[in-house]
């Protein structure tokens, strides 16, 4: 009876057709296992999240940490968070934002924090919260507020949506609401590649991206009138399919990238160029919500040694780990449903020593870690379907499946784990009866985890889950079978 090895510590991939590969691989993440290890790779559980702060009831519209701050915007309200999460109001009746909804962007310049929200600007100077006033200022006196700030090398940016590409300067170090632009208002510049609408614009290291909804060029600090300019040979013919996508590291850019073709991919922009990430069957499944690309977002975070671009579209929310250029999803788990729906986070601040993110949903801020093994409270269901098991069109008689897996670390309060293992013999469209796999009590780190007598099929795809509040760690897998 020959033992062969079951492909269970994997990414996601899944093609068009399930039957050449239904692989997914929903909140574990691949790890390789490293000289000498035991397996080859490993798969991880993805982090978990508990509860933060909540001091807006409205979605979590932007967040930004300013001096020893956090700054959030739930609704129309400005909220500041001290390290123990003790949140305060900023606002008042009179000083709200003027939109309620839609995500606000946020940056500071050291004496005074911008915000933006697609109707006007507002500047924070530790004590109050002012309207821009500067009729220079994109949306004073005419036009559509600016939807995006950033700072670079002393100076504000905005977009002005009114004018494709156009973006404004503020003056340096500026904090006055009344004067803010620079140059006596004439401190504006235009994305000169292409004519195309500015989607984005980000300060990235000594740099400032222009994203266009078809073009991306980069602009360096000068010192001309407009005290930035264009950097010769950097432009590209990839634009930005989603304003809010756009997040970073140190070393690169990653946003949904809409190509002169109208496809969409996920890339990386930094010092080499702009290069795509995703691979063809993530890029089936961008296509597949391509309805909602335009309201797709993004943010990044860093994990034991890991650090992950996570892109939320649609229904979806999909991470590629910069540390393996590997594929994984995340999902929260509608238990009544019985379904995934896309993971909860929006956007991503570093504070406090945490890294933590704002649910789209509601105004929770969640601290994101895998030290947390449930979603604040609600069930971290993982899933793994393996590579499809076969042998050039033989049949296959299953006499036993076994999967090495961490055993023995949940507490008492989970006296009984176990994992749910079913099958497929037809590529992934139906299932079989799951079955409960027992892990062991706590402590015992050495039990076996197998299944026997599990039928026959020319061809076969296992899928395993969990969500017993433990860490999860699966190495391999192997079935035994007998073929004809």
């Amino acid at each position: 009876m020959p033992r062969i090895p079951v492909a269970m510590a994997g990414p996601a991939y899944p093609a068009d057709s399930p039957a050449l590969n239904p692989q997914r691989c929903i909140n574990l993440f691949p790890v390789p296992g490293g000289p000498g290890g035991k397996a080859q790779a490993a798969l991880y559980r993805t982090p978990g999240m508990a509860r933060f702060a909540e001091p807006g009831t409205a979605p979590v519209r932007g967040m930004h940490v300013f001096g020893d701050l956090l700054f959030a915007v739930s609704g129309d309200r400005l909220w500041h968070l001290s390290e123990s999460g003790a949140a305060r109001e900023v606002t008042t009746p009179a000083t709200r934002l003027a939109t309620p909804h839609g995500r606000v962007s946020m940056a500071d310049n050291g004496l005074v924090m911008l915000i933006v929200d697609g109707a006007r600007g507002y500047l924070w100077d530790g004590a109050t919260l002012a309207p821009v006033t500067d009729p220079a200022f994109p949306g004073v006196t005419d036009g559509a507020g600016p939807t995006q700030a950033a700072f670079l090398k002393g100076y504000f940016l905005v977009d002005a949506p009114a004018w494709a590409g156009r973006f404004f300067v503020s003056g340096p170090y500026a904090v006055d609401p009344a004067a803010f632009v620079g140059g006596g208002g004439t401190s504006w510049a235009t994305a000169e590649a292409r004519p195309d609408p500015l989607a984005a614009l980000v300060a990235h290291g000594p740099y400032l991206w222009l994203l266009g909804e078809g073009s991306t060029e980069v602009w360096y600090p000068s010192d001309d009138v407009v005290p930035f300019d264009p950097i010769g040979g950097r432009e590209a013919e990839v634009g930005c399919a989603a304003p809010w996508s756009v997040a970073h590291t140190p070393d690169s850019l990653f946003w949904l990238a809409r190509g002169h073709d109208g496809g969409l991919s996920v890339v990386r922009g930094g010092a080499g160029g702009i290069e795509p990430v995703s691979t063809p069957p993530i890029g089936r499944l961008l296509e597949l919500e391509r309805e909602s690309a335009a309201t797709a977002t993004g943010l990044t975070h860093a994990e034991g040694g890991h650090t992950f671009y996570q892109l939320n579209i649609g229904s979806r929310s999909l991470v590629f780990d910069l540390s393996t250029g590997l594929w994984h999803e995340r999902a929260a788990w509608d238990q009544p449903n019985a379904v995934y729906r896309r993971h909860p986070a929006d956007m991503q601040v570093h504070f406090a020593g945490r890294t933590l993110v704002g649910d789209y949903r509601t105004g929770r801020i969640l601290h994101l870690s895998r030290e947390h093994t449930t979603d604040d409270g609600a069930v971290l269901r993982w899933e793994r379907v393996a590579a499809p098991v076969h042998e050039a069109g033989r049949t296959l008689f299953f006499r036993r499946l076994e999967l090495d897996l961490e055993t023995g670390l949940t507490g008492p309060e989970t006296p009984d784990p176990h994992i749910l293992l079913d099958w497929s013999d037809d590529g992934g469209h139906t299932w079989s009866t799951p079955r409960h796999l027992p892990l062991g009590a706590p402590g015992r780190y050495g039990a076996r985890v197998a299944a026997n007598r599990l039928g026959s099929a020319r061809q076969r795809v296992f899928r395993v889950a969990g969500s017993d509040p433990s860490p999860t760690a699966i190495l391999a897998a192997w079935a035994d079978v007998d073929a004809s």
